[in-house]
């Protein structure tokens, strides 16, 4: 809990202020791979009416919904061409000159196979190119060693 809205001694009378606020953030050894979900369970005691006015922050946008907070902007659904991905908030263009197909990683082990990726190495895997952002020889998006670039 980051906030507490109970503004009266002993909670007498009721609740003064917006109730409690909580935030969530992911672990950083947890990446949320595109069109993936994340199942968080809250324990909440009575009395209260449920949660409410849920908002969501990915890459600095806040989502939520418009009947809960009608002030926000409302977001757009069909970028990236109607796949719900979006460019993935990479900044780089999506292109596939010099991207290798994951499992062909672009760099070999001591035998000349291919190994691992080295941090800045792109690489494409079911439709979307990511970026390494150090050594890894994990399937690209799978965890946090990834950046989503683009989708193709």
């Amino acid at each position: 809990m980051i906030a507490s809205g109970h503004t009266r001694a002993n909670n007498i009378g009721g609740l003064d202020g917006p109730m409690h606020r909580v935030a969530f953030s992911l672990p950083n050894w947890k990446n949320l791979a595109a069109g993936a979900t994340y199942e968080l369970d809250m324990v909440y005691y009575l009395p209260i009416s449920g949660p409410a006015n849920y908002t969501v922050n990915v890459n600095g946008v806040d989502y939520a919904f418009a009947f809960e907070q009608p002030n926000l902007p409302l977001a757009d659904l069909n970028a990236g061409g109607g796949n719900g991905g979006g460019t993935g908030g990479g900044s780089d263009t999506c292109s596939l000159t010099g991207v290798n197909e994951y499992p062909n990683f672009p760099n070999l082990d001591w035998e000349g196979k291919p190994s691992h990726a080295s941090g800045g190495n792109k690489m494409s895997y079911q439709g979307v190119v990511y970026k390494a952002k150090w050594w890894t020889n994990s399937v690209p998006g799978s965890d946090g060693s990834w950046e989503k670039v683009c989708v193709i």
